[in-house]
């Protein structure tokens, strides 16, 4: 067996020396090794053996046995040799090498001997025995872990579920709230402190996104200011723990006058106790001051500053003011909220920015209904201004535009509160309120295109002037002449008492025919044939023009002069229908198969004996045309204008005051069936203001049993609507109307149940 002789000298001086065997080292460096394929060699520097852990392994040759020294080379292994010559003296560096296509990792670690010889192990092992153990243990481990799993997985499983069930209800909180869905109303619970302050949170955002989308929604749904102010005020309430709300509006003089007020207390708060705020008053004076920003702020004020404005204030109450700022910047007014003085740092911090936002969406809804009130307002008075121009221009229609649309509005509002058929479920809206207002405002707008003299005609011969004038003129001619003949027989001499009684006789004559002319020209009875003929004969009578009647003409009048021949000295009819008597259009309109007018072939007709023959009225045919027309430009003027969607039915109403249930009207001839109700009511309202006004000068004032008399007779022609002529006379609306517009001499007893059979 080879030995080894190992020595050490202590500080004294004594060597202890001891003789280990090769095989007593290397069952040592056996015992550190648990894998059958790896082994371990110690060296020294000079490659001499000292021990090896594997000896089955780690073969030394035969002839190297009985030598002296053993060396490493000695040792018959491939790998031994193969890690020596890799390894070298390289330490603590791990080296891979193959051998026999097998993998080993090596690696050869220093000692040093106090001998002052250094000591070298190599370890080496086959790479798939490194991690035998590693990796039974990681499968074990893997096994181990997914058994832990599958027992654990279904309490995973719920916890996991009860763990996430918020978050999921909290998400799904915010895909409602991002689609506008703000049907949950309660908020989530959960014993995770984060999850219940996210689920609380998100509720509070659904809750004021809600309540500010239902209020601006509602807000944006009102078209008056009224109500939207107490929208403004009642939402405020609700989001604040505020006792009252109170909106103000700034006036012309910037003074803010109360206009809403809404409180939480039993004792509601009266707006005529408020005092308005105005800045010139020191008490309030610096609540201005706050308006002069350019976005809103809050401004807490001691109630005592402001007592005798808001008498409702407590003394622990504060008073929290927000201006409300139009578009650019300036003053509409002011958004109180008096709450208590604990509480204004709670609002503050949490309901403020609502209440802004609030103030400035009201600022702007407001501000939108001012506009819109201002540009109704403007409308409104110039349809005024346009029908009192219209009732100025003919004196003689005064005030009909006004009447009209009183009476029309006074049978409406009948017809509404009537439970009697046809008239049960009839009810107008507000703008269809403002349709028929507007219509019957305008529903003579188309006068303004017709001729003052035809509108103002009071006799058959007037045009720009009564022409009566000229006929009297003539009649004064013909007894001139008559007397010039009865002297030029006398030559000079009295008149004998048969001659004057001649005389007499044809001035009495000239002045009967005269007189009957005159009456006629007035037009107020019903020409019969007679009275046409009587005319005609009057016609005959002669009379002698010595001036050219051409001259001191205008061009335009000259032109219908030069048609006829004048021939100076010669005896002419003193009545006459002359070519210049006959207007033609000045302007040729295209024609339109809507309207059934039927247009003549002249703009006008002056001829004497044609005017004077006009057997109902002082208009003739003509004229009635131009009168009637003005329906036809009511029409088309109104159709003109950009009437808003709810309000396009205007012209159709105003132009519908001239049709008759029949179809016999103009300008479309309609039939009952085919006209809205209102257009119905204006027609009889139309109809009964013309009887029974007094300032036309081609009748005298029907009084009121005589007017409903006519009115039943156009009843009974289908003229006018018999259901609306009932509910006018059992509604009363007839006498209400009588009493406030018609003379006293004018009002009778009507005994209506004769017409209501």
């Amino acid at each position: 067996m080879y030995k080894r002789q190992v020595s050490r000298r202590s500080e004294s001086g004594v060597v202890v020396a001891a003789d280990i065997t090769l095989d007593q080292i290397s069952e040592v460096l056996a015992e550190t090794i648990s894998r059958k394929s790896s082994f371990r060699v110690l060296y020294d520097e000079s490659g001499r053996l000292y021990a090896y852990s594997n000896p089955k392994q780690v073969i030394i040759q035969e002839d190297a046995l009985d030598s002296a020294t053993i060396l490493i080379e000695d040792i018959d292994n491939p790998v031994v040799h193969e890690a020596v010559l890799l390894f070298g003296n390289t330490v603590d560096t791990v080296h891979e090498f193959y051998v026999d296509g097998e993998k080993w990792i090596g690696k050869v670690t220093k000692s040093v001997n106090n001998s002052g010889h250094d000591l070298y192990l190599m370890m080496v092992v086959k790479s798939t025995e490194l991690l035998d153990k590693s990796q039974v243990i990681a499968k074990r481990s893997i096994l181990t872990s997914l058994l832990v799993l599958l027992i654990a997985l279904p309490f995973v499983y719920i916890a996991a579920q009860r763990v996430s069930a918020p978050i999921r209800r909290a998400t799904l909180r915010a895909q409602k709230i991002e689609s506008f869905d703000f049907s949950k109303k309660t908020p989530q619970k959960s014993h995770i402190k984060e999850i219940h302050d996210l689920s609380h949170a998100l509720f509070g955002m659904q809750q004021t996104l809600s309540r500010f989308l239902l209020l601006t929604n509602a807000i944006a749904r009102q078209d008056e200011l009224k109500p939207l102010l107490g929208l403004v005020a009642n939402g405020a309430l609700d989001a604040t723990s505020a006792k009252c709300a109170l909106l103000y509006l700034s006036d012309d003089d910037n003074v803010l006058i109360p206009h809403s007020v809404v409180s939480k207390t039993d004792d509601k708060f009266d707006l005529s106790q408020l005092s308005p705020l105005d800045a010139k008053n020191p008490d309030v004076a610096y609540l201005f001051e706050s308006l002069n920003g350019v976005r809103p702020k809050a401004l807490a004020v001691e109630h005592q500053d402001i007592k005798r404005a808001i008498p409702q204030i407590g003394t622990q109450d504060v008073f929290l003011f927000l201006p409300l700022l139009d578009r650019g910047g300036q003053v509409l007014g002011g958004f109180g909220l008096i709450i208590e003085s604990e509480q204004l740092d709670t609002l503050s911090t949490t309901r403020l920015p609502f209440i802004e936002s609030l103030s400035e969406y009201a600022s702007v809804a407001i501000e939108s209904q001012q506009i819109l009130a201002n540009q109704k307002a403007l409308l409104n008075s110039f349809i005024e201004v346009m029908a009192g121009a219209i009732d100025t221009k003919s004196p003689y229609t005064g005030n009909h535009c006004q009447r009209v649309p009183v009476l029309t509005e006074m049978l409406t509002k009948a017809a509404e509160q009537s439970e009697a058929e046809p008239f049960k479920d009839f009810k107008l809206s507000s703008e269809e309120w403002q349709e028929l207002q507007l219509a019957a405002w305008l529903h003579d707008c188309g006068k303004v295109t017709t001729p003052e003299h035809v509108v103002d005609k009071a006799v058959k011969l007037e045009t720009i002037y009564n022409r009566i004038h000229e006929i009297r003129t003539r009649f004064e001619v013909l007894k001139r002449d008559a007397h010039i003949l009865i002297l030029q027989r006398v030559l000079g001499e009295p008149l004998s008492f048969e001659l004057q009684q001649e005389l007499d006789a044809k001035w009495k004559r000239i002045d009967d025919d005269f007189a009957f002319i005159a009456a006629t020209n007035v037009g107020g009875e019903f020409m019969t044939d007679d009275a046409v003929t009587r005319l005609h004969s009057i016609a005959q009578r002669q009379w002698t023009k010595t001036i050219d009647e051409g001259q001191g003409l205008s061009w335009e009048e000259r032109r219908r002069y030069e048609q006829a021949e004048t021939k100076l000295g010669e005896s002419e009819s003193v009545l006459a229908d002359q070519p210049y008597h006959t207007i033609p259009w000045a302007v040729e309109a295209e024609p339109s198969t809507r309207f059934t007018l039927k247009k003549p072939m002249y703009q006008n007709n002056l001829g004497e004996l044609y005017n004077l023959s006009i057997r109902k009225g002082t208009l003739n045919d003509e004229e009635r045309y131009v009168i009637n027309n003005h329906i036809v430009e009511t029409i088309k003027m109104l159709e003109s204008l950009p009437f808003p969607k709810g309000m396009r039915n205007v012209p159709a109403i105003a132009g519908g005051h001239h049709e008759k249930v029949d179809g016999t009207g103009y300008p479309m001839g309609l039939k009952a069936d085919a006209m809205p109700l209102t257009a119905r009511v204006m027609a009889l309202a139309d109809v009964f203001e013309a009887l029974t006004s007094a300032d036309r000068p081609y009748k005298e004032p029907k009084t009121l049993s005589e007017s409903i008399k006519i009115m039943s007779f156009m009843v009974k022609d289908q003229h006018l609507d018999a259901e609306l002529f009932k509910l006018f006379l059992t509604s009363g609306v007839y006498q209400t109307f009588a009493m406030e517009f018609l003379n006293p001499e004018q009002i009778d007893e009507v005994d209506i149940e004769q017409y209501l059979s």
